[in-house]
C-alpha cells in the first residue's frame, strides 16, 4: 500500500515546492548562474528493462521496476511522476505541463532562473539537450526538516508549442549520482508532441 502513494507523496510535494510559495522569485540573480555549460551526466545510461509511458502529449522510457502515476493540480496543469517502487526512498521524476500561451519563453526562462527554494542552496546552473530542445536545469541541495536525510532536486525547465515544460528529478544528495543513469534513461527518451 506504501508503494502506491510515494509517487502521489514525490508529485505532490514537487508541487507544492514549486507552487504555494517554497519556490519564489527573488529580485537578485542567482547564484552560480552558469547556463553555458552543457550537462552530459545523464547521457550514460541504465543496462536495465524499460516500459514505455505515453500520454498527456509526453513520451519517455523509465526503469521497468518504477512506477507512473498522472494527475492534475489545481492550476489545470498535468503532472506526471515516475518513481522507483521502494517504500520511502523518494527517487522520482516529475514533470509538469503548464500551457503558457500568454506568457512568453523569455519571462519563463528568466522567472525560474531567479528561483529559489527555502533550505536549499543552488550549487549548479546549466544547459541541457531535452527532446532537441535546450532546457536550462538548476540543482539544488535541501536541508529541510521536512525531509529525514540531505535531498538533492534538479529543475529542468523549457519551453516548447506555446506550453512549459517542468521537470523535477529527486533523490537523496549521497545516492543522485548512482540515480543519474536511470534519470537518464527518462531524459534521453522525452519526446513531446
Amino acid at each position: 500500500m506504501q508503494k502506491k502513494y510515494i509517487g502521489i507523496v514525490s508529485g505532490l510535494l514537487a508541487f507544492v515546492i514549486l507552487t504555494s510559495g517554497c519556490i519564489y522569485l527573488d529580485s537578485f540573480t542567482a547564484p552560480n548562474k552558469n547556463y553555458g555549460v552543457n550537462d552530459t551526466s545523464y547521457n550514460t545510461v541504465a543496462n536495465v528493462s524499460t516500459k514505455t509511458f505515453s500520454a498527456h502529449g509526453v513520451s519517455f522510457k523509465y526503469p521497468y521496476n518504477w512506477r507512473v502515476d498522472t494527475g492534475k493540480n489545481p492550476d489545470g496543469s498535468d503532472m506526471i511522476s515516475a518513481y522507483e517502487e521502494v517504500a520511502f526512498k523518494a527517487t522520482a521524476f516529475n514533470i509538469q505541463i503548464m500551457n503558457d500561451t500568454d506568457i512568453s519563453e523569455q519571462t519563463v526562462i528568466e522567472g525560474m532562473q531567479k528561483s529559489i527554494i527555502p533550505g536549499g542552496n543552488k550549487t549548479a546552473s546549466y544547459t541541457i539537450i531535452i527532446d532537441n530542445q535546450t532546457a536550462y536545469e538548476d540543482v539544488y541541495v535541501v536541508n529541510n526538516p521536512n525531509f529525514s536525510k540531505l535531498m538533492r532536486f534538479t529543475l529542468i525547465y523549457f519551453v516548447k508549442d506555446g506550453k512549459s515544460y517542468l521537470i523535477t528529478l529527486q533523490a537523496s544528495d549521497k545516492g543522485f549520482d548512482k540515480e543519474k543513469a536511470k534519470f537518464g534513461i527518462i531524459l534521453n527518451s522525452l519526446k513531446v508532441q
